[in-house]
């Protein structure tokens, strides 16, 4: 094998354990429900929590849009999460939101978190900024923040398949020669 050839396994094998990084995904499912009252406009979220291992007393919570969201509902959850949401509020045009606290080391993620609200909003709702905190009552602390997303980012997997057919490519072409055609 070449010096070539071995140079790119050994950039393909680091991006393999460099990954998608270690940042939080929380990624939505944004369902239009059927509306019990004509003036208002039922959704609902459905969200997946991934790329994080929660320890007991962590925890993240989701922001609801202060003139864009109303009556913010928890439906359902995994087991050992504790969930609570409150509206925005009118009076300091304050944001809403749904916050989800791990009760157990580890606790399951297998199943979405699921929450009912009104859209105020034009079109569909989209995603929501987040916060990712460690709370154990004496001690409150953000541990990172983002946003939520409608669906996965697929570039690393996409950038690694990419990267490993051009370098077995380039690795065949040369191991044949110059003058051999593919």
């Amino acid at each position: 094998m070449n010096k070539t050839c071995l140079i790119l396994m050994a950039i393909f094998f680091v991006l393999i354990n460099i990954g998608p990084g270690n940042a939080t995904t929380i990624q939505y499912i944004a369902t239009n429900l059927q509306d019990s009252d004509p003036n208002q406009d039922l959704w609902q979220y459905s969200y997946l929590v991934s790329d994080r291992t929660f320890s007991e007393n962590t925890g993240f919570t989701i922001y609801y849009e202060y003139g864009l969201y109303d009556s913010i509902t928890p439906v359902s959850a995994p087991a050992k999460w504790n969930i609570d949401s409150w509206d925005p509020d009118p009076a300091f045009q304050d944001n809403g939101a749904y916050d989800a606290l791990a009760l157990v080391d580890d606790p399951p993620l297998d199943s979405p978190f699921v929450v009912n609200f009104v859209w105020l909003g034009n079109g569909e709702p989209g995603p929501q900024p987040f916060e990712i905190y460690y709370d154990d009552g004496n001690t409150f602390k953000i541990l990172e923040s983002g946003t939520t997303t409608s669906s996965p980012v697929p570039l690393p997997s996409t950038l690694l398949l990419l990267i490993s057919g051009l370098a077995a490519g380039l690795c065949n072409r040369r191991s044949k020669g110059p003058g051999h055609l593919m």
